[in-house]
């Protein structure tokens, strides 16, 4: 046989063995960190020191374990931002991580969540998702074309 023909025999031991041999030194790369922060289970808990009661609805909330959004919100998520306070405060199942991004960042936390607030947020969601706010400005264009 010659080198070739071997190699191709031999090629899912030799990658196995290059796969156990490159992350010799892994812990230094931003995935790795990643992996392990969500291996730890150990997501801040934004629960610590406020009231177990929505301040809306005098609900008791649950405790939940939820995802950290980062990067630039689309905009859903912006208008959203500008109304969660006065109509959802308690409600969004993700709190938002800001923009910039790093390796070893959370990306779960622990905050309290309403059942009234998921319930006004879920209704809020369905008229003012990305793909409802899309259909609506087609629908306008059309109507300004028509005219």
């Amino acid at each position: 046989m010659n080198f070739i023909h071997k190699l191709k025999k031999y090629y899912h031991l030799l990658l196995f063995i290059a796969i156990l041999l490159v992350p010799i030194d892994a812990g230094n790369t931003a995935e790795y960190q990643l992996v392990m922060k969500s291996l730890d289970n150990n997501s801040p808990d934004y629960t610590v020191g406020r009231d177990s009661k929505c301040f809306l609805h005098s609900l008791e909330m649950n405790r939940t374990e939820v995802d950290i959004s980062y990067g630039k919100p689309n905009e859903s998520k912006e208008r959203e931002m500008k109304i969660v306070g006065t109509n959802f405060p308690n409600g969004r199942n993700y709190i938002s991580g800001g923009c910039v991004v790093w390796s070893g960042m959370d990306i779960k936390a622990i905050i309290y969540l309403c059942p009234s607030c998921v319930e006004v947020r879920n209704k809020w969601l369905e008229k003012n998702s990305m793909e409802q706010i899309w259909f609506d400005r087609v629908k306008r264009i059309l109507v300004d074309l028509n005219q």
